[in-house]
C-alpha cells in the first residue's frame, strides 16, 4: 500500500459558509508580467493581463502562460480537452492581489506576486466532500518560486505554506469552463463568483484551447 505523507492528507480542508458573492468586473490591458517573477519563470508570459475589479478597484490581476503543457489522446483533444490534460504542479499563471485574499479554506494571502501552479486534490477519505471538484491553484509567493519546471507536491505544499506561516497551501477553485469566449467574464454561481478565461495548452507540438475559471470568492456548490 502506498503512503500517502500527512501534509498531503490534509490538503484542501472544508471551507466556512460563504458569504454573498461581490460584484465584480473584468477588463483586457497589455502589461508586462510582474518583475518580482524570476526570469526563467516571468519568460512564460507575455503581456496579456486580465485584470479583476470592484467597486474599490483592482482586486487582482492575472497573466496566463503562453502555451501551458498538455497531455492529451486525439479522442480526447476531439472530445474537448479538461483540467485533466495539464500536468501536475504545472505553472499556469501568475497573479497579483492588489489587496489581501482569502482563499477556498479562509486562509488569508496578504497583497503581493504569486505563481499559480495546478493540482489535483488527492483523492482519500480525508477529502471526500470538501470540494465539488478536484482542480485547484496552488499560490506560490513569486520569490520562492524560480524555475518553472514542475515540483514535486510536497515540496510545493510546504512552499505555499510559508505565505500563511502554515502547513496547508493556500488555494484556488478551479471550476469547468468548457466554453469560454474570446474576452474573459465574470462567471456567477450560488454564493461563488470567478473568472473565466480562454488559455492556449500545448499538446505535444500541437496548440489547442483550454478554458479556466478561477474562483476568487464564495463557495461553489453543483
Amino acid at each position: 500500500m502506498t503512503r500517502v505523507p500527512i501534509a498531503l492528507c490534509l490538503l484542501f480542508a472544508c471551507p466556512a459558509a460563504a458569504a454573498e458573492p461581490p460584484k465584480l468586473a473584468t477588463k483586457l490591458e497589455t502589461a508586462d508580467p510582474p518583475k518580482e517573477l524570476a526570469g526563467p519563470v516571468r519568460a512564460l508570459f507575455d503581456d496579456r493581463a486580465v485584470i479583476v475589479l470592484d467597486a474599490a478597484g483592482e482586486v487582482c490581476t492575472l497573466w496566463l502562460r503562453k502555451d501551458i503543457p498538455a497531455a492529451a489522446t486525439a479522442t480526447e483533444r476531439k472530445a474537448g480537452l479538461t483540467y485533466q490534460a495539464v500536468g501536475q504542479t504545472a505553472i499556469v499563471g501568475a497573479i497579483r492581489l492588489a489587496r489581501p485574499w482569502t482563499d477556498f479554506r479562509t486562509q488569508e494571502a496578504p497583497a503581493g506576486i504569486y505563481t499559480l501552479r495546478f493540482v489535483l486534490q488527492p483523492v482519500s477519505k480525508d477529502h471526500e466532500g470538501t470540494a465539488p471538484h478536484r482542480e485547484f491553484c496552488v499560490l506560490s509567493p513569486a520569490a520562492a518560486d524560480p524555475k518553472p519546471d514542475p515540483l514535486p507536491l510536497k515540496k510545493l505544499v510546504a512552499q505555499s505554506g510559508t505565505i500563511t506561516g502554515g502547513t496547508h497551501p493556500v488555494v484556488m477553485l478551479l471550476m469547468p469552463h468548457p466554453k469560454p469566449g474570446a474576452e474573459p467574464a465574470i462567471i456567477r454561481k450560488g454564493k461563488a463568483v470567478a473568472v473565466g478565461v480562454r488559455a492556449v495548452v500545448k499538446v505535444g507540438d500541437e496548440p489547442a484551447e483550454l478554458g479556466f475559471a478561477f474562483t476568487l470568492a464564495g463557495v461553489w456548490t453543483d
